[in-house]
């Protein structure tokens, strides 16, 4: 909050250069002030959001908000404790977030699950939650911050339920908690439970004293800082853009956010004063603010019809189709699917009609994913062959890292697989790691592959190792076969299907964005050991997950041309166009 001298210094340099070159120029009317140089930055080493950072009382450190993942990858607000010098994560899967000191030992924080809201205690030292009021939720001393926070969803306090929404709790000095609340269609600004008439809806409280508060207030379309004493409320901003979110501080002015036609600005008030009357406000009419509803319709539980087990969900149904073009082979694919809009369970019935080396025939294909292990099944029929795949697959997410183990069995096959990703992130900068290994009873497959990306700027690396059954390369993988059948194939659909084969195989891809286009140029090797192949082009490619609300299977899509560099299609250049469905 201290005078930005350097910035002054360096803006004055800039002006006094502009007009020593043209001494008639005017020089530029600041409308905002100077960007200062941040002495301290953070950027969460996963990424995501950082919000609602409050200082603790002795300035020395800030808590905030951040959303991490679970092991099933859905996301919850944590709060953490940054001192500038490391980062400290105070709760595990808890859904708190928008907190404010108690004391040194104690934050109180909004814990938001399941659409319920209520205001808990936060230990800093532990992490362990508590409701406010003495609720039997109070005093949960869970291991497992995931089952406590459940455990507040269910267990409300007092007469918090999904109906009313509460936030931005503010402790003054001595302790007295404000808040604002959520309900009948308003929000009510609260001071030691207490509710505070306002001439409109209340929001962001902030101490100025002991007994005097500072809220925003939303009236008629407007939003102006409010001062409170007592159950007296008085304006003290006048503003085009807005005011919100005040923060007073020591020596007595107040800094707030404010709404221009750029973006938001931060702004600052001297000192406190009353505003003068708005003559829009006390009009009997305001042209450009719509009228408020009469009477808003309350909310009525029993009119929730009763829950039922959800199963397999209400099964729909929708079609698709595709095209496969690759050297020596040609397929239109088109099917049906069936599933739910959760996509609990998918299941797809695939028709293939193909030419050359492309494989013709039928194919059902299901996934249930209403367990912690998702269960594939593939079956397929194509010329004269009939076969299947079963197949379950275990995947679990961390802040930084996922990990995935898969096993199954074919007709010929038994296999298994473990993959691990990770990201490291450095600036604005991330780097990807990813390691599989896959194995058969037949052969195996090691796999690292690894990527930098800065901006529109990516680079990637990939090393592939096969090693057992004979190994066969080239094509386009199919929708009617199962990923097994692709086991022992390296697939590459610049190449025809089995141009070399060999009992060991190494392959090295080079890869890098293309600025301005969503393609990415590759280099890429075949090693078979008595014989090689080096190809160089360019490829779109597109993974889409399942999306079941609209009723799309996933998608694996690949657009490409490339030159090959080595005999026997030395001097050729190859296109392609593949899509492959899966449920």
């Amino acid at each position: 909050t201290g005078n930005a001298d350097e910035e002054e210094k360096k803006y004055r340099e800039r002006i006094e250069k502009i007009l020593g070159r043209d001494p008639e120029d005017v020089p530029p009317l600041r409308t905002k002030p100077l960007p200062r140089t941040a002495k301290h930055e953070l950027t969460m080493p996963d990424g995501g959001d950082i919000q609602n950072p409050r200082w603790s009382r002795d300035g020395k450190s800030i808590v905030f908000a951040h959303r991490v993942p679970d092991a099933d990858g859905v996301l919850h607000f944590d709060l953490y404790r940054w001192d500038f010098a490391r980062l400290t994560r105070i709760t595990r899967l808890a859904d708190v977030r928008d907190a404010d000191f108690v004391d040194d030992d104690t934050m109180i924080a909004v814990h938001s699950a399941y659409g319920v809201t209520q205001l808990v205690n936060v230990e800093l030292g532990s992490g362990r939650v508590q409701a406010r009021g003495g609720s039997r939720a109070d005093a949960r001393d869970d291991t497992d911050a995931e089952v406590s926070s459940r455990a507040l969803a269910r267990d409300p306090l007092r007469d918090t339920a999904i109906e009313r929404v509460v936030a931005s709790p503010r402790v003054s000095a001595s302790g007295r908690i404000a808040y604002v609340a959520h309900h009948d269609a308003r929000w009510t600004l609260f001071v030691d439970d207490q509710p505070i008439a306002l001439p409109g809806d209340a929001a962001t409280p902030a101490w100025l004293s002991n007994d005097e508060l500072l809220v925003t207030v939303f009236e008629r379309g407007f939003a102006e800082l409010y001062r409170v004493s007592g159950t007296t409320a008085s304006p003290i901003t006048r503003t085009g853009g807005g005011a919100f979110e005040p923060a007073p501080s020591n020596d007595g002015r107040v800094f707030f956010m404010s709404l221009e036609p750029d973006g938001y600005v931060v702004r600052v008030l001297d000192k406190i004063a009353d505003a003068p009357p708005s003559p829009i406000l006390e009009a009997s009419l305001v042209p450009t603010i719509p009228p408020v509803a009469a009477s808003v319709a309350p909310f009525e539980s029993e009119a929730v019809a009763a829950s039922k087990p959800y199963g397999i969900g209400r099964q729909e149904s929708a079609w698709f189709a595709s095209v496969n073009v690759a050297p020596q082979q040609q397929a239109v694919e088109a099917g049906l699917r069936f599933g739910d809009v959760v996509g609990r369970l998918d299941t797809l019935l695939i028709a293939s009609f193909a030419r050359e080396d492309a494989p013709e025939g039928i194919a059902l294909a299901s996934a249930w994913r209403g367990w912690p292990v998702e269960l594939h099944a593939h079956a397929f029929h194509i010329d004269d062959d009939n076969g299947g795949e079963l197949r379950a697959i275990y995947s679990r997410r961390l802040p930084q890292s996922r990990v995935t183990f898969e096993a199954g069995a074919s007709d010929d096959l038994v296999f298994g697989s473990a993959a691990f990703a990770t990201f490291q992130r450095f600036g604005t900068s991330r780097i990807d790691e990813t390691i599989r290994i896959d194995a058969d009873d037949e052969h195996w497959r090691a796999i690292a592959a690894a990527s930098f990306k800065a901006g529109s700027l990516q680079i990637g690396a990939r090393y592939q190792h096969d090693d057992g059954a004979n190994v066969a390369l080239g094509g386009l993988p199919s929708s009617i076969l199962p990923r097994s059948a692709y086991a022992h194939r390296v697939l590459d659909p610049a190449l025809p299907v089995a141009i070399m084969s060999g009992d060991e195989y190494d392959g090295w891809r080079i890869e890098t964005s293309v600025p301005g286009l969503p393609l990415t140029a590759f280099y890429q090797r075949h090693d078979f050991g008595a014989a090689s192949l080096t190809l160089a082009g360019a490829e779109l490619v597109l993974h889409s997950a399942p999306n079941p609300i609209v009723k799309v299977p996933g998608l694996d899509l690949t657009l490409g041309a490339a030159h090959i560099l080595d005999a026997p299609l030395k001097g050729e250049t190859k296109f392609w166009m593949g899509m492959r469905w899966r449920p």
